[in-house]
């Protein structure tokens, strides 16, 4: 099925930039009575005004679920590979006439129509300086295995979390990995880690380098 581009590009801008569903009202069918529980939500603002709360009062973040990140492997060897993230639609997307524009399971590229605009770094906690001392100004570093929201805090310097979706659709398998558009396709770059003390950072320093 051909269709053009700017459809394509709607499509891939409203598959990954969040979907939202939306109802038309209904006729009104029966008796309808006011409702006279208090809402809930003045009921929370009212118990906490004048309370002073901070993240210290949920314990730990090292045990929040919300702060769990994927762990990958480590890389056991240094290689790149070509990743292509096809998304499928979970869903029909109609057209003004009625009509079925895209159906549900049509596949296509995102890449074609939409850019990365940032270098994904993706590191295990102990990898995290490596990062730092590698990546560009705008790049993302993008924890494995750790607490970002800490780290975060730690370092005055946004680390997000690897998630489970976002490790599928870029096809990760190992960590440290460097992650960057290239036409149509994801360059995936894995590294082999160097200990610090190893003395031996200029061949990591070469692989990055040749890589931007």
């Amino acid at each position: 099925m051909r269709t053009s581009a700017p459809y394509l590009w709607a499509v891939a801008v409203f598959c990954f930039g969040g979907l939202q569903a939306s109802a038309s009202e209904g006729p009104t069918i029966g008796a309808v009575y006011d409702i006279i529980e208090p809402d809930a939500l003045l009921e929370i603002e009212s118990a906490v005004a004048g309370k002073s709360i901070t993240l210290d009062d949920f314990g730990d973040s090292d045990h929040w679920s919300a702060t769990q990140s994927q762990r990958l492997a480590v890389a056991q060897k240094n290689r790149t590979r070509d990743v292509i993230p096809w998304f499928s639609l979970p869903f029909d997307i109609p057209n003004p006439e009625g009509g079925i524009l895209y159906p549900q399971g049509y596949t296509f590229n995102p890449l074609e129509y939409v850019r990365l605009p940032n270098t994904l770094w993706i590191v295990r906690e102990d990898q995290l300086e490596w990062a730092f001392e590698n990546s560009g100004t705008f790049d993302m570093i993008i924890l494995s295995g750790g607490n970002a929201l800490k780290q975060s805090n730690q370092r005055q310097h946004p680390v997000f979390m690897l998630e489970s979706q976002l490790s599928a659709r870029l096809n990760l398998e190992f960590a440290p990995s460097k992650v960057w558009q290239d036409g149509t396709v994801l360059k995936v770059q894995e590294f082999v880690p160097v200990p610090a003390d190893s003395g031996d950072s200029e061949s990591i320093k070469e692989l990055t380098e040749a890589s931007k």
